[in-house]
């Protein structure tokens, strides 16, 4: 209940300068200062449909609520003249808003939980991510993968699952490692799962986003809508 959290948060915790929304363009009860509309670049919302015929939860046009638009998960062929053709796109549904383009950077692998177990040239991996597509290309560029334990989007993960995964483990004859995503991680270090987590390998892949360019842009119009709400409420 997001209209109820937040006065509570700022009652609670008065410093709060920002409150950062997930999945949230569709929450009318709360009116956001900035508006940041993601739309992939393999699955753009102009070519898509509403639900059930495709994935929109709203029409297209929907999106001239929006301040901003960032095109995600751009990969690194995309040229200005193809961003020019994407932003044109964008203006007949969001009209004259600003359009960025980013992508995903991956990390180098961390350890879960401080563990001092080496990498290794082969790795388990496990997600329960919705698009596995860049997360395999690029484990599969820097290691062996020797199998993939997939899941869906924001499973939670039961005591079985990770049993069964570390038996998996125990049977290679090699040194190998369990990797996983940043967002799965996150799940992992429960404390439910404390006896199938320490003393295995289990590493996971940081990840950030980068801005293709005019990422300064993008800064500037963030930090006006911050100062904007700032003045507005002195």
């Amino acid at each position: 209940d997001r209209a109820f959290a937040i006065p509570h948060i700022l009652q609670q915790y008065p410093e709060t300068e920002v409150i950062l929304m997930d999945d949230a363009f569709q929450h009318r009860s709360v009116r956001p200062q900035l508006s940041i509309l993601l739309s992939e670049y393999k699955k753009p919302f102009y070519s898509d449909h509403l639900l059930p015929l495709g994935r929109l939860r709203e029409a297209r046009q929907g999106a001239s609520r929006s301040d901003i638009v960032v095109i995600t998960k751009c990969n690194e062929e995309v040229n200005d003249h193809q961003c020019y053709n994407i932003a044109d796109k964008v203006k007949n549904f969001a009209g004259d808003k600003p359009v960025f383009f980013s992508s995903i950077a991956y990390g180098t692998p961390i350890p879960v939980g401080g563990h001092s177990h080496s990498l290794a040239e082969d790795v388990i991996m496990v997600s329960g991510i919705a698009n596995t597509e860049l997360f395999e290309k690029y484990v599969a560029s820097k290691f062996k993968i020797i199998r993939h334990f997939k899941f869906s989007d924001h499973h939670n993960y039961s005591l079985p699952e990770l049993k069964n995964i570390v038996e998996f483990y125990s049977q290679q004859k090699k040194p190998i490692i369990i990797l996983t995503t940043e967002k799965d991680m996150v799940k992992m270090i429960d404390v439910r799962f404390k006896e199938v987590i320490q003393g295995f390998p289990w590493f996971f892949l940081p990840v950030s986003t980068s801005f293709l360019n005019h990422g300064a842009d993008f800064d500037k119009l963030v930090n006006h809508a911050m100062e904007k709400f700032r003045l507005a409420h002195l």
